[in-house]
């Protein structure tokens, strides 16, 4: 305390001998708020100005009340000239090293953090633990510095075992089931014919072909698919074993003509015996007489060339072209009720049958018996009150052009089709492959492929009832509405129908339009990757659909259109049918059976059922008469079971590919 003392604004003392204490002092005012008073701070009217501040160093003010101003306060000396002053510079004789500096694997603190170096620092890399001492570090175990923390750690990670010396990468392979140079494979030194099997013995020698039982051919060692060529190829002791893969199906002729008897088969690499035969071409295999090079004889009442046809040629049957040139030669001169047999062959026609209840069919079936309309009608016409007395059978039907009915024009008749492939046919008005208006025409086993039409480019169906049973329809083009299927009027009947692939180019109804005063009943049927601009896969307008067990699927926009979607209700689903196969450009050489995985098996009207006694499956193989399908003609019926074609099913007759007569049980299946 004396008169040149500073005043201490709380000390309860007149420090400076003025007559004031504390408060009272004019000493102990702080006009800039900075916490330090008058007496203390140097300006009292700036607050970043009081002892302790940081020094400024450009802006010619003693800004820590040091009685020092900028250069000549060594608070802004910086002797290395990096711009940061001695009390901030941890080395103010080195530029590179100061509190912004970057890092780097060098010894030294560069950012003056107080860490030299580490895992952060510029240059800073992998370090992995050697603890076998090979000199390839564990992957599994890693640390990041600038330097190995011991000599333990090495930049290798590529051991594929730290615990043993012996292994590492490029190691001598061992005899040992041990992968010893880290590649991935195990022993395989010892592998001379390189089909991953070795020849390296459970002791762990070499020498003894414990697993390989040829070490030599790659293509034999355990496991390995045995084929018929003398090999053992799997090395299970037995040789052409009769699961070879390229086993052969063998079928036994009883009856010692030659032909096999497709209910009696084995597979096996050679035959059983001098009795089996490579081919299942016997339809009664209990009669020499009977086979596929066989005559037919008349009156015997039996199939004994075996085409499925009992007495063809006899019983007034109408051959074309050996009677008549032409089929509609045939036709006209026919009576009532005959039959018109069509050998194989191409004919450019155009047919009515005018009237008369007639069977026209082609022997040799719809592939290799062909009706070419040549684009100037229907091919077939159907308008002169036919009864079901009048059938048409197993043809193909194309390159119709009409206003209604391409392929097929019915009005007021009630025809059986069966069959038939109908394709590559068009119409102005309605029905590209088949138009029925009137009558109760029945559509059983067709193939409507690539028609088109301004409406039901496929089929269309107008008044009166018509029955379509295991029908495909696909890939058909309507400029308006259904592409598919186009219905106006009448009550017909869909059961087991495919609608698979066809376009409503400008309106509804990509795959079925429904509309008018119709009531169609639609059954076990499937509808799916159709495409319309409206309505989607079934669309109705105005009309009633009863619908009961089936699948509509992938259309575009819309499943369903005009009706709410029965998705749900009475059996009704959607689901992917799991198709074998619609990959190729030609709806032809589409294969509609069922995946064994498919949603749609046993998925059918629950009181009908397939040919082995389970709930029908959807679609146009299901229900019965499913395995009745024979478009190729060669007397085989096509499999109709969902999944692959097996020989087990060629056992039971079953044609593997119905779009060749030369393919059948014994001959390609």
């Amino acid at each position: 305390i004396n008169l040149g003392a500073d005043e201490y604004c709380h000390y309860g003392a007149d420090n400076d001998c003025d007559g004031d204490i504390d408060d009272v002092d004019d000493d102990c005012d702080d006009m800039d708020g900075d916490g330090y008073p008058a007496g203390v701070d140097c300006d009292d009217d700036d607050p970043l100005v009081h002892p302790g501040a940081g020094e400024d160093c450009d802006n010619g003010a003693d800004d820590d009340c040091d009685d020092l101003l900028d250069g000549d306060d060594p608070d802004c000396w910086d002797g290395d000239g990096d711009g940061y002053p001695e009390g901030e510079d941890c080395d103010d004789d080195d530029p590179d090293v100061h509190p912004d500096a970057a890092e780097v694997c060098d010894g030294v603190d560069n950012d003056c953090d107080g860490t030299v170096d580490g895992a952060s620092a510029t240059g800073a890399t992998a370090w992995y633990e050697d603890t076998d001492g090979d000199g390839f570090g564990d992957p599994a175990s890693s640390t990041f510095d600038c330097d190995p923390p011991d000599n333990s750690w090495v930049s290798d990670d590529t051991d594929c075992d730290d615990t043993s010396p012996d292994v590492y990468p490029d190691a001598e392979e061992d005899c040992n089931a041990v992968d010893d140079d880290c590649d991935g494979s195990v022993d395989e030194d010892f592998d001379a014919d390189g089909d991953g099997v070795t020849t390296c013995g459970p002791d762990g020698t070499e020498g003894t072909a414990d697993d390989d039982c040829d070490d030599t051919d790659p293509d034999v060692y355990p496991g390995a698919d045995e084929y018929c060529d003398g090999e053992d190829d799997d090395c299970d002791g037995v040789v052409d074993e009769d699961d070879a893969v390229d086993a052969a199906v063998w079928y036994e002729d009883v009856d010692g003509d030659g032909y096999g008897d497709p209910s009696s088969w084995t597979t096996a690499c050679s035959p059983v015996d001098a009795t089996w035969v490579g081919n299942a071409d016997d339809c009664d295999d209990g009669e020499m007489g009977i086979g596929p090079d066989t005559g037919e004889i008349c009156g015997d009442e039996l199939d004994n060339n075996c085409d499925n046809v009992v007495d063809e040629g006899c019983h007034g049957c109408i051959g074309v072209p050996s009677d008549y040139g032409t089929i509609q030669a045939a036709i006209d001169s026919a009576p009532p009720g005959a039959e018109i047999c069509v050998a194989p062959g191409t004919y450019p026609e155009n047919l009515d049958f005018g009237g008369k209840d007639l069977r026209v069919f082609g022997t040799g079936g719809p592939l290799a018996t062909i009706i070419d309309g040549g684009g100037t009608g229907p091919v077939v016409t159907f308008a002169s009150g036919e009864t079901d007395a009048a059938m048409l059978q197993s043809l193909t039907l194309t390159n119709g052009a009409a206003t209604d009915g391409g392929g097929i024009h019915i009005d007021g008749a009630s025809p059986q089709l069966i069959s038939l492939i109908v394709t590559d046919c068009a119409a102005t008005g309605s029905g590209g492959g088949i138009h029925a208006t009137g009558g109760s025409p029945s559509m059983e086993n067709l193939l409507v492929v690539q028609n088109e039409a301004d409406q039901g480019g496929g089929i269309a169906l107008a008044g009166w009832n018509a029955t379509l049973t295991h029908v495909r329809v696909l890939g058909n083009t309507a400029a308006s509405s259904g592409g598919g299927i186009a219905i106006d009027g009448g009550a017909p009947t869909l059961e087991h129908v495919d609608v698979v692939g066809n376009t409503a180019t400008a309106w509804r109804g990509g795959g079925i339009y429904v509309t008018g005063s119709a009531t169609p009943s639609m059954t076990s049927s499937s509808v799916s990757a159709n495409a319309s601009a409206a309505g989607g896969g079934i669309d109705v307008d105005g009309a009633t659909l009863t619908s009961a067990s089936n699948n509509s699927w992938n259309n575009t926009p819309a499943n369903y259109g005009g009706i709410g979607d029965p998705t749900g209700y009475s059996g009704n689903i959607s689901a992917d049918p799991l198709y074998l196969t619609t990959a190729s450009p030609d709806p032809l050489l589409w294969d509609l059976h069922l995946g064994e995985l498919s949603h749609l098996v046993d998925g059918g009207v629950g009181n009908t059922t397939d040919p082995d006694g389970t709930i029908a499956d959807i679609g146009a193989y299901g229900g019965a008469g499913g395995d009745d399908w024979d478009l190729d003609g060669d007397g085989y019926p096509e499999w109709w079971q969902p999944g692959e074609y097996t020989a087990a099913y060629g056992g039971q007759g079953w044609d593997c590919e119905d779009q060749d007569a030369a393919v059948y049980p014994g001959s390609g299946c």
